[in-house]
């Protein structure tokens, strides 16, 4: 006998599913922006069983991925968008279910509340967040998207505690799935069958390829995730140490490829962060200190005089070094580079006092794009060679990017941010889970190596906020939250001085 209500059932289902079928055929026939974005629409709505499940492994492979939805309105990044999607899910679960609980951390919500109020009130007093895909009249309103977007992915990264028998397959999945960002070098060798990947990666090289030559930043940026996950993975001491030689050369191997990006920060990062990791693991005051410093001074004198030998690019990244002996060419394209930063930054200093109290915002006029493009300027300070960056508010300088945009008030929060940071990532190491510890221990060295390489060298607040947060939220949800320190000792300090004073003191003779 036939079931009516599964008849009902599968009734409604082909009269919902065939007009769709109809109407998906029909937008995949007329390629547009609009079709498809419907077509994005409706896949979205399709996977929603699958994002109530896994949204938060999707946005923990997101957040290094560097992936691009492209059939969305504006080609946010996945990251962007599955933090949007994830803290929407945990936030409409937290109103049903009064039992969840976000991994509150009070010391780090109070400074990313007011840095999320200093920014949304410094747009809506500067032009408001225009986007040019939505027909707004500015320039750059999708980088408030970035930091608005930065802030709601914290909050959903600790929205779940990661397990901790799952601690290493979640590391692996938010550091390795950055590997694919040198996909964004790969156009100009790949074949025409492979360029519809680039929908998803978009390149940042069109022209030709020139081995030693060209500057791979997509590279750099994977060899980067590759370092960052093997020191917290593995720690010094077994990399070196652990009977597992592969490790070692597979972890000299990506620190090598870090450097075709011809970057002098991506080789100041490695130095500073493996230091400190180095300095937390103990191993300064173990006999291995004498023996790293034996390689490090092989290292040097091996490679040193065959330094001009190497490519281009990679001669480039230790040009901060004034002994190095390198190409003049490369030292001087170095050099050049620098300059270009230096009088960008003293036409921009004597600028501060006019943005202490409102920032400069991020968003761009139409006016104030065609004075730029004109090199229009009451002073004629502008040179051809920087309007663009300094127009943009990219001033390839950490302290700068903070206080020109958003103030005084943004700059107090974001020191507020990094410390408060600092002091969490610290706390975990010092007194968390033993078996963390060399991941914890990794995450504090990435979140201070890059705190002084945003302050010192290279920085830029729109871009960065987003890598911080990303540690702190790993390193927090790791943890179950903020580890703190014992207060045994005190505990037991007080119950003494309690006990004493309820024992009858001895009479002394001076006491009649």
């Amino acid at each position: 006998m036939t079931n009516n209500a599964n008849l009902l059932r599968s009734l409604i289902i082909y009269g919902i599913c065939l007009p769709l079928a109809i109407l998906l055929g029909y937008l995949l026939t007329t390629p547009d922006q609009s079709s498809v974005s419907t077509i994005g629409v409706v896949l979205a709505i399709l996977i929603i069983p699958i994002l109530l499940r896994f949204h938060h492994a999707f946005l923990v492979i997101s957040w290094n991925l560097g992936m691009m939805m492209f059939f969305l309105p504006g080609s946010p990044t996945s990251w962007l968008t599955m933090s949007i999607i994830s803290f929407l899910i945990f936030l409409g679960q937290r109103i049903l279910d009064k039992r969840f609980r976000f991994l509150t951390v009070p010391e780090i919500n109070r400074p990313l509340i007011i840095l999320l109020l200093v920014v949304i009130i410094t747009a809506e007093a500067t032009g408001g967040i225009g986007l040019r895909y939505t027909g707004g009249d500015t320039y750059g309103g999708k980088r408030y998207l970035v930091l608005i977007g930065s802030i709601l992915g914290y909050f959903a990264l600790t929205g779940r505690r990661i397990p901790p028998e799952k601690a290493y397959l979640y590391l692996a999945l938010f550091f390795l799935s950055g590997v694919f960002n040198f996909l964004e070098d790969w156009y100009s060798l790949s074949g025409p069958v492979s360029r519809y990947l680039f929908l998803f990666f978009p390149p940042t090289m069109l022209g030709p390829v020139q081995l030693g030559e060209t500057r791979f930043g997509g590279l750099t940026l994977g060899a980067m995730m590759v370092f960052s996950y093997m020191l917290a993975r593995y720690g010094i001491r077994n990399l070196f140490f652990g009977g597992r030689p592969w490790r070692l050369v597979l972890f000299c191997f990506f620190c090598v490829i870090g450097l075709l990006g011809g970057y002098r920060s991506s080789l100041m990062t490695v130095i500073i962060t493996f230091s400190i990791q180095f300095y937390l693991e103990g191993m300064h005051k173990t006999k291995l200190l004498p023996f790293f410093a034996f390689i490090v001074l092989s290292a040097t004198f091996i490679c040193f005089p065959l330094m001009h030998m190497l490519p281009s690019n990679i001669q480039r990244s230790f040009a901060f070094i004034p002994f190095a002996p390198i190409d003049p060419e490369v030292r001087m394209n170095a050099d050049v580079s620098s300059d270009w930063r230096i009088r960008m930054w003293h036409a921009v200093i004597p600028e501060i006092p006019n943005y202490l109290l409102l920032g400069k915002g991020l968003s761009i006029s139409k006016q104030d794009f065609t004075d730029a493009t004109n090199k229009a300027t009451n002073q004629g300070a502008m040179t051809e060679d920087w309007w663009g960056s300094l127009t943009a508010g990219d001033f390839h300088n950490g302290p700068l990017s903070v206080l020109i945009t958003f103030g005084i008030w943004g700059m107090l929060a974001f020191l507020w941010f990094i410390y408060a940071g600092l002091k969490v990532l610290y706390n975990n190491y010092r007194y968390g889970d033993p078996n963390l510890r060399t991941i914890n221990a990794c995450l504090y060295s990435l979140f201070l190596g890059k705190t002084v390489i945003f302050f010192f060298v290279f920085g830029g607040f729109y871009a960065d906020l987003q890598i911080f947060l990303g540690w702190l939220a790993l390193g927090i949800c790791l943890n179950g939250g903020a580890v703190r320190a014992p207060q045994t000792a005190s505990v037991s300090v007080a119950k003494t001085d309690n006990l004493a004073n309820l024992l009858p003191r001895p009479k002394s003779a001076f006491s009649r």
